[in-house]
């Protein structure tokens, strides 16, 4: 594992051992396991000798990183000092070891590395706090993270795999929470506390939609159900909490069963670890735990039947499905009757079989499926994900109390460090949302994946539903899980918050159509139908008409048809507004306009109803809206290209052809001029502005155009400035103001005219790239896995032509453009 190791924690352990040479460490825990690099570092772990755990750890007498696990009173008085590795609850351990002094008459020296009563505070500077401050404030803003609920649901493809969410049912008041934690605790006391830890944290996790609600009514989980269908999720799985004849949170799943209105498929995991205060599965401060009576198992068998016979319960080959979260709760002996007991038990009430899956909760052996008849394997991230995951330290202020580990969860990711092999052919593979349990954990020892995002989980998922598909499974072996629906407390959801939105739904979504692969044949196969049918030539109606800038940018379609299909007709379908724009192009054979989408689709189903020759080339993608308009386009051939991911398929031309059903198209556009319409400029030396900012996040401020604008002027270069409203604002003799309502054609012919454009990314940039112009494009800052939306001239000289910048089109100075024309020798 590749680890980053803090030097003011390294500077600690150096310091308080320096001299001590036959060392105990005290803890087998996830702390335990980050100390150990940092003893390698100080060149003390040759000088370990052994862990060390409490008299009833299931540790003792197992090996640990090599070495062998002990009670006190075997090593007390053959080491020279005992290091206690826990982060939180060191004072309680130190305490007792303290106390062994009195049983063993013998002093052993304690450190406890995370006291940081002793540690040397982290320095920060005073601009990596302000930094950190401004953070904070703009967290609790929606900004470009937030993704809009989706108006147009997912539509299930019978290959499609089944994703199945983790899902907590803990969201309303019980007994055990009041004496434990407060009167009134639930989920949402922990998570609604939560703040940054330090730039780029995210925290809190606000809900949205939803809302904090409670799982007492119907109504809560009938909204869940809407929105998992709407985005792909196509059941839960709940936890089930069950010790020796005790339930807890069993509220929302006797409500459930109570009302088969909530309609989605359903199936448990059974939570076997002991519940207690620390939510850590130990066993001090013990809630609920088992008994291992010898009626427990047909005891248990009597509480499930009944959602067992649910038809909503979920099977696999008619054997309902039954998640064990861990046996290592279990007595060997006991387990294996257990889960025989259970299959008796089914078979009994007129099922084949269970169908038993083990989670790999940690720790995870390859021997025990068989060893204990289960069916297979169920993944649990991020149980075990921190042997593989790098640690890192998060740039700029962090909390000083903060001494919790944090991952960098996005390597993890890119590098598929997800794949691993269990020992049995039967897996379920999963993936991880995201995953931060700071709310609950407190800053002591909390645990950070950070790097998390809808784009990063979607990855993760996507890979593995392709998968599945590879492996071609049965449909009714077809699932893959996702953790979790609703965590809150831990940072991992799919529900919806106040930064990303429906963000993580739409990722689910998105990862299950484009697993299924792009549709890249469906023009081939609807124009080979239409040939089978005697028709002698097909007539393709193209429906391109988003913006300006697709428009210009999607002219080699035409181009591609009449190649492909010879002797065929290409009509192009657009708004009024854009016929100027196609109007010259000698591949399109007409052009069909209407006022809007509503009025383009109404036509074009109509042709379609009418016409044997007729094919629609349909580039407008999945749940496209036009401004001042009610009406949402629906894809159907590549419904996973939206209008929040179309350029991760490519440039507009790549995405447009995709969404289309052919193969991505990669060519340069051509914008054809009106031969009537003359250049009012001719013969003069100019360069084009154009300074309307795409969107409020590309604006650029009004003293950088002016000087920029004359900065050209002052080389002897003329500036002719374009668009709605003049924004330069120069008195410079060299300036001219050509704004205004201009016919698209006479722009078209000044910016052919002229040695440069710049602007941002409009269809007037669009332009100059179909007409080979020397440009700067003033970009700011990419978005991670988008491609730029040109193709051809632009994309083959991107060094010269954009300007990126961390910070946004704000970062880009008028200096950095001068730069940039005077390399393309235009100044």
């Amino acid at each position: 594992m590749e680890e980053y190791l803090d030097p003011y924690l390294l500077e600690k352990i150096k310091s308080e051992l320096n001299g001590y040479q036959c060392i105990a460490c005290y803890g087998t825990g996830k702390k335990a396991e980050k100390i150990i690099p940092y003893l390698k570092e100080a060149g003390l772990y040759e000088y370990i000798l052994s862990f060390v755990d409490q008299d009833d750890s299931e540790m003792i007498g197992r090996e640990f990183h090599g070495f062998k696990v002990r009670r006190y009173d075997e090593i007390y008085d053959k080491v020279e000092v005992i290091v206690i590795t826990s982060s939180l609850w060191w004072p309680e351990i130190k305490k007792r070891l303290e106390s062994y002094e009195d049983t063993y008459k013998q002093h052993v020296p304690v450190v406890a590395i995370f006291d940081k009563s002793s540690q040397k505070k982290r320095n920060f500077s005073g601009q990596d706090y302000e930094e950190y401050v401004e953070f904070v404030k703009n967290r609790r803003r929606s900004g470009d993270s937030f993704v809009p609920i989706s108006s147009i649901p997912y539509e299930r493809y019978a290959s499609d795999a089944k994703i199945i969410a983790f899902y907590l049912p803990q969201y309303y008041r019980i007994e055990s929470n009041d004496i434990y934690h407060g009167a009134g605790f639930t989920e949402w006391t922990n998570s609604s506390q939560a703040t940054p830890l330090f730039c780029g944290h995210n925290q809190p996790h606000i809900p949205y939609d939803v809302g904090y609600y409670s799982l007492t009514t119907p109504d809560v989980m009938l909204r869940q159900v809407d929105l998992a269908r709407r985005y792909g999720v196509y059941g839960f799985c709940f936890h089930y909490y069950w010790f020796s004849g005790n339930r807890t949170m069993e509220k929302p799943l006797k409500m459930l069963l109570d009302n088969p209105e909530i309609d989605i498929p359903f199936c448990f995991n059974w939570a076997t670890e002991n519940w207690t205060q620390k939510w850590d599965g130990g066993k001090s401060g013990v809630i609920y735990q088992h008994r291992f009576q010898p009626d427990d198992p047909v005891n248990f068998m009597k509480d499930i039947l009944p959602f067992f016979n649910d038809k909503r319960y979920i099977r696999i080959n008619g054997r309902p499905v039954l998640i064990i979260y861990t046996l290592e709760v279990f007595d060997p002996d006991y387990a294996r009757n257990m889960i025989e007991t259970f299959r008796k038990t089914a078979r009994e009430n007129g099922f084949p079989d269970l169908y038993i899956l083990l989670s790999t909760f940690q720790p995870y052996r390859e021997e025990t499926i068989e060893d204990f008849n289960l069916d297979g394997v169920v993944e649990f991230p991020p149980s075990g994900m921190n042997l593989d995951c790098k640690t890192i330290l998060p740039a700029g202020y962090i909390n000083p109390d903060f001494y919790g580990t944090v991952f960098d969860l996005k390597e993890y990711v890119d590098k598929r460090k997800y794949i691993h092999e269990y020992g049995t052919k039967n897996v379920f593979r999963s993936a991880l949302v995201s995953f931060d349990n700071t709310a609950r954990k407190s800053k002591w020892d909390g645990v950070v994946f950070h790097g998390a995002s809808p784009d990063v989980y979607g990855k993760w998922l996507q890979d593995i539903l392709e998968i599945n598909r590879k492996e071609k499974r049965e449909e009714d072996n077809n699932i893959v899980f996702v953790n979790a629906w609703n965590e809150w407390a831990e940072g991992c959801h799919l529900e919806p918050d106040m930064f990303y939105g429906y963000g993580y739904l739409e990722a689910t979504r998105d990862a299950i159509y484009r697993a299924r692969g792009l549709n890249t044949e469906y023009i081939s196969k609807q124009v080979e139908e239409i040939l089978k049918q005697g028709v002698g030539k097909v007539h393709f109606y193209v429906l391109c008409t988003e913006s300006r800038s697709k428009v210009i940018a999607c002219e080699p379609i035409p181009r591609y048809l009449k190649k492909h299909y010879k002797g065929c007709m290409v009509s192009w379908c657009l708004i009024n507004e854009y016929k100027e724009f196609v109007k010259y192009n000698p591949h399109v054979d007409e052009v069909l306009t209407r006022e809007n989408l509503m009025e383009l689709e109404q036509m074009l189903s109509g042709i379609a109803e009418k016409s044997r020759e007729a094919v629609i080339v349909d580039c407008c993608y999945n749940g496209y809206t036009m401004e001042n308009s009610s009406v949402v386009h629906e894809n159907v051939i590549n419904p996973q290209i939206t209008a929040h991911n179309f350029l991760q398929y490519g440039s507009l031309l790549e995405s447009a052809s995709a969404v289309a059903g052919i193969p991505k198209i990669k060519a340069e556009p051509v914008f054809y001029l009106c031969t009537e319409t003359d250049n009012p400029f001719a013969g003069e030396r100019y360069v084009v502005l154009y300074s309307k900012p795409d969107g409020a996040e590309k604006e650029w401020q009004y003293a950088k155009w002016k000087t920029l604008a004359e900065s050209i002027c002052k080389s002897g270069i003329k500036v002719i400035e374009i668009g709605d409203v003049a924004r330069v604002w120069t008195e410079h003799e060299y300036y001219i103001d050509y704004t205004g309502d201009k016919s698209i054609q006479v722009i078209a012919q000044i910016i052919n005219g002229s040695l440069a454009f710049v602007g941002g990314d409009n269809e007037y940039a669009h332009i100059a790239n179909a007409m080979h112009k020397a440009s700067v494009i003033l970009y700011g800052k990419q978005k991670e896995n988008e491609a730029l939306p040109y193709s051809g001239f632009f994309e083959n000289n991107r060094d010269d032509v954009f300007l990126f910048h961390k910070n946004g089109v704000k970062g880009i100075t008028s200096e950095m453009v001068v730069t940039n024309l005077k390399r393309q020798s235009v100044l």
